[in-house]
């Protein structure tokens, strides 16, 4: 048995999930969503590399550290603009990545003053070990939930993060390897 997520209510192996609630805007609803929503995102949260692998970084410092594996070449400002942290904040963490020797800045081409974040080679390794511990909880759900019900996942999710001022630009610069990664 598995619950259905938009109804609340149980569904029998190979049955079908009754149609979602027209009430979906409802406060009990929004509420039930929001909870999904941080819980998910705790669990997501909770597969982390082995601690040997990522020893004495937080969950701070792995978010800028798949942020900057995901977007090679971003600043410290662009980091703050999409996460909504303080610029002291983004800082430090970053620093500690840097001490750690999993991110390094360098002087942008273009623009001398902007410096341009780079996972190093370890940096590259530990985030993709990370990514792919949370791939594997999203795969299982996505295929779970199907290929209609991820698309309107998504959809949700990119209207949160655009209704929060935070754009993600249509996709981020895309690495060579994320297209072999699956």
């Amino acid at each position: 048995m598995s619950v259905n997520v938009s109804t609340g209510t149980t569904v029998p192996p190979g049955g079908t999930a009754p149609r979602a609630s027209p009430l979906f805007l409802r406060d009990e609803e929004l509420d039930r969503a929001l909870e999904l929503l941080l819980l998910a995102g705790h669990g997501l949260a909770a597969r982390r590399p082995p601690p040997e692998v990522a020893v004495g970084l937080g969950e701070p410092e792995l978010e800028l550290l798949w942020l900057v594996w995901r977007r090679p070449g971003t600043s410290a400002a662009d980091l703050r603009r999409l996460l909504g942290t303080t610029k002291q904040s983004t800082s430090r963490h970053l620093r500690a990545l840097e001490t750690a020797g999993l991110v390094s800045r360098q002087a942008d081409g273009a623009d001398r003053r902007r410096r341009s974040l780079r996972p190093t080679e370890a940096g590259a390794a530990l985030a993709a070990a990370l990514a792919e511990r949370r791939r594997l909880a999203l795969r299982r759900a996505f295929q779970k939930a199907g290929p209609e019900a991820v698309a309107g996942f998504q959809r949700v999710l990119s209207e949160l993060v655009e209704g929060l001022g935070r754009r993600t630009a249509a996709r981020p610069p895309i690495r060579e390897a994320s297209r072999a990664d699956g």
